[in-house]
């Protein structure tokens, strides 16, 4: 009876961690979608309430209307055309996100810090756009 307990338990858990991991893989996919479109409203819709931002040595917390302009301004300067994950780390509660966004206009080096919300979803917290030196 206590070895079944203990199954269930386990399997239940395993579930719980692999839901968590699925659903931080998936939105991993959805911004390594919107990254290489340039798609920003979708970006945003995936960022917590305070972001902050790290584009070409200036960096500075924004809400996610002052994000959508600055990203909007950034691609409309540099139309992407892929973005590629070198990099990432996923934890139950958080993840990280590294890749190479490849533009009309240069390479620039992303890096991207995801935290679990209270909702369950994991949101980007921090972005840091650099140009590549690649």
């Amino acid at each position: 009876m206590r070895k079944n307990a203990f199954l269930i338990f386990f399997l239940c858990i395993a579930s719980l961690l692999a839901c968590a991991a699925k659903s931080q893989t998936g939105r991993q996919a959805q911004i390594k979608e919107a990254l290489g479109e340039g798609n920003t409203s979708i970006l945003v819709s995936m960022m917590n309430s305070n972001v902050e931002l790290t584009m070409l040595d200036n960096s500075n917390v924004h809400s996610k209307s002052q994000t959508k302009m600055i990203l909007d301004e950034f691609f409309n300067k540099n139309k992407p055309s892929n973005f590629l994950i070198t990099h990432k780390t996923e934890r139950e509660s958080s993840g990280f996100i590294m890749g190479k966004l490849y533009t009309d206009n240069g390479d620039y080096s992303i890096h991207i810090l995801l935290r679990k919300s209270n909702s369950s979803n994991f949101l980007i917290y921090q972005l840091r756009i650099e140009k590549s030196n690649e």
